[in-house]
């Protein structure tokens, strides 16, 4: 009997019938709604990237006497599923609420009722519109996905007393994290020397919107970082590194860390310290707290920059440079713990992961691409000047121009965190050697790699893969009076204005200049050209879907006069054929194109060098 309640209380519910067999209600002691784009992104590439049943989470709730099910955790998760089920073109009704709370109850009715456009709770409509600007590209994708994704829904029992349950898990915090437990198992292995300065560097990496410096007080900064708070000091060994950490505890960790240190050397048995005692007692450095406390540091440059990995996933690069030199790890953050399990027992594995992750932490934020405040493209360092800091760049202006081209093509390329394998070979290569021409010898040889592997030359319309596109893309841009001598070569098109500038946006879309279907009943183009390179360029959905079935130079126009022309050179090439030829684009012009672009592609792979570090 116990049994079969117990097999009731626990459900596997299908993310599709989440809001059609069940109602749910958030109570009013829970927190709002406050996933960021980083939460709710992971949460779709976690459906997206699913195979088979893949189990989102847990939920747990209370049945209350009005049939609700009351969100004790997990409603953040729920709230996002609501969202995107509205954006997928479910009808939901009124299937969530929250108690006390009418701003949240009519933002709800007005996903409901299409009117997005006026939702007063900021945080929802921040949610709905990421939600659906990831979804312009992938829709029936998730849609499709959906369909194998589930939640366990775990029923607490009628008669507990619901304020002190909810009380008992706010007091341990929020569910914790894989890297958290991580960090937690490697810990436990260590002495309270090393465990404070271990905690203390991953926190500070942990914070991956600031330059890993800042989130170290300024006393400590230099001693790690040197003078001018630029380079790690490889000559640090990791008792160099805890006596530092250890000397400036006092300075350098908010109170609520010495609380919770204090609480720690009540054990009188160090080998007792167990890793259920670690999670019920420790929490992550607050590193925001920490910087507020620093009263000694003038600086209010203290600059916010998007980083292009999570933290978690930064971990699995770094261990697989440590371990595996980039071949053959788990870039899978799902996976983290199985990732870490070989290592988190070993005291002298768990101490140089710690090393490295501060040593790689900071070539990361010097040399690999990062999105500003104003939410460009940047490559720069943070460096001490007259006792305060700045954020330059990182070489000379060509030569940064050139790296942030590269990196740019390769970021637009592999959007998935754990398809970015050339981050791992960057850093690992980072290691030995930082000179400009070096860095950008290993990228270079990566893509030629990857166009290469690719076998793009046999290949046509949706099978040529990325890589090809931003690659070529890149070496037009950077050597355009090469570019258009080739192009000339074949075309006879002549000398080719410069672009100006290149809009280093992400693209998602095959663009074919001549449409598969289209406006115009006058084809000069057959339908084998059609998906041939040559007629083929890397746009945005938003550009692509705006002009899909119109003439070569009706989309040539449209995207001259708004500028997006600028986003890919091969298109800014086309474009330029298309008004050589009055508008005339065939069979012809789409071969002579293909036949410059892969002569470009071509030589720059017989480039490639054996021997150097690839993923």
């Amino acid at each position: 009997m116990a049994e079969n309640k117990e097999k009731k209380d626990i459900n596997k519910i299908s993310i599709n019938d989440l809001f059609v067999k069940y109602r749910y209600i958030v109570p009013i002691f829970q927190r709002n709604y406050a996933w960021s784009k980083r939460e709710i992104e992971q949460l779709l590439n976690d459906i997206l990237s699913s195979e088979d049943k893949y189990f989102l989470g847990s939920l747990i709730v209370h049945k209350n006497e009005d049939d609700l099910y009351e969100v004790i955790d997990g409603q953040q998760r729920l709230t996002t599923l609501y969202i995107l089920l509205i954006c997928l073109g479910q009808v939901i009704g009124n299937h969530l609420k929250f108690e006390a709370r009418k701003n949240y109850e009519k933002a709800l009715s007005k996903l409901n009722n299409e009117t997005q456009n006026d939702i007063e709770v900021e945080e929802l409509a921040k949610g709905f519109k990421i939600i659906d600007e990831y979804l312009k590209s992938k829709k029936a994708d998730v849609q499709e996905k959906l369909n194998n994704v589930y939640l366990v829904q775990i029923q607490v029992p009628e008669d507990i007393d619901l304020n002190q349950y909810f009380e008992t898990m706010n007091t341990r915090g929020e569910q914790l994290e894989q890297h958290q437990i991580v960090k937690a198992k490697m810990l436990s292995c260590l002495d309270n020397n090393e465990r404070n300065a271990a905690s203390m560097i991953w926190d500070a990496c942990a914070n991956m919107g600031h330059y890993i410096q800042m989130n170290f007080k300024p006393e400590v900064r230099e001693e790690l970082f040197g003078e001018k708070w630029t380079i790690f000091d490889k000559n640090l060994t990791w008792e160099g590194i805890c006596r530092i950490l250890n000397s400036n505890k006092q300075n350098n960790i908010s109170q609520e860390y010495i609380i919770e240190e204090n609480a720690l050397n009540k054990n009188e048995n160090p080998d007792e310290y167990t890793l259920v005692k670690m999670l019920d007692e420790r929490r992550d450095i607050n590193v925001n707290d920490l910087k507020k406390n620093d009263n000694n540091d003038n600086n209010d440059d203290n600059e916010y920059f998007e980083s292009i990995l999570s933290f978690p996933d930064l971990l699995l690069h770094i261990y697989s440079v440590c371990y595996s030199e980039g071949k053959n790890s788990t870039l899978d953050d799902k996976k983290l713990i199985d990732t870490f399990k070989s290592i988190v027992n070993d005291k002298e594995k768990v101490t140089k992961f710690i090393v490295k992750l501060l040593e790689l932490r900071t070539l990361f934020d010097t040399y690999i691409l990062k999105r500003d405040n104003g939410e460009k493209w940047v490559i720069k360092k943070l460096e001490r000047y007259d006792n305060k800091n700045r954020f330059v760049q990182v070489f000379s202006k060509e030569e940064n121009n050139r790296l942030l081209y590269l990196q740019a093509s390769l970021r637009i390329t592999y959007t998935s965190p754990n398809s970015m394998r050339w981050v791992t070979v960057l850093l690992n290569a980072l290691q030995d050697n930082t000179d400009y021409t070096y860095i950008i010898k290993i990228l270079e040889n990566y893509c030629r790699q990857e166009v290469k592997d690719s076998d793009y030359e046999t290949k046509s319309g949706f099978d040529i893969q990325r890589i090809v596109f931003t690659y070529l893309d890149y070496l037009l841009f950077c050597n355009w009076k090469k570019a258009s001598e080739i192009s000339c070569k074949f075309s006879g098109l002549g000398q080719i204005e410069p672009m100006q500038r290149w809009d280093l946006k992400f693209r998602n879309s095959i663009e074919h200049l001549y449409p598969r279907h289209s406006l115009s009943d006058n084809s000069s183009v057959t339908e084998k050209e059609i998906e041939n390179f040559g007629n083929l360029a890397y746009i945005t959905l938003y550009d692509n879907m705006k002009i899909s079935n119109h003439s070569p130079k009706e989309k040539c126009d449209y995207m001259r006069d708004n500028g997006s022309i600028m986003q890919s050179p091969k298109l800014y090439i086309m474009s330029k054929l298309v008004e050589k030829n009055n508008g005339k684009w065939d069979d012809e012009i789409i071969k002579q194109h293909k036949d410059a672009m892969f002569q470009i592609l071509s030589e720059d792979i017989q480039k490639l060098e054996t021997g150097v570090k690839h993923g």
